[in-house]
């Protein structure tokens, strides 16, 4: 399993759909789940409204970022997370 699905997978498990959670939750929820290391937990990384220099950015669909509130993101319905990241 790859990060981006281990992060979804997390995300799927411990939140519901439009949750608005902080990116300290969101790392805290992952690192409960898997051995990714801390600082690879990137949700930014996986905004469908966020585009940056990462190729990975705008690739796997995991959230929506909040662009009035630094740091706060909310969760898109898990069917676009599970198809967006190859999960079943």
């Amino acid at each position: 399993m790859q990060n981006h699905q281990k992060i979804a997978t997390a995300v799927i498990k411990n939140f519901s759909c439009g949750q608005n959670v902080s990116h300290g939750e969101i790392v805290e929820k992952v690192l409960d789940f898997s051995t990714i290391e801390k600082g690879s937990i990137l949700p930014a990384d996986y905004c469908i409204n966020n585009i940056g220099k990462d190729p990975r950015v705008g690739k796997y669909y995991i959230f929506w970022k909040v662009k009035r509130a630094r740091g706060r993101y909310i969760v898109l319905p898990h069917e676009i997370i599970k198809e967006s990241c190859g999960l079943k």
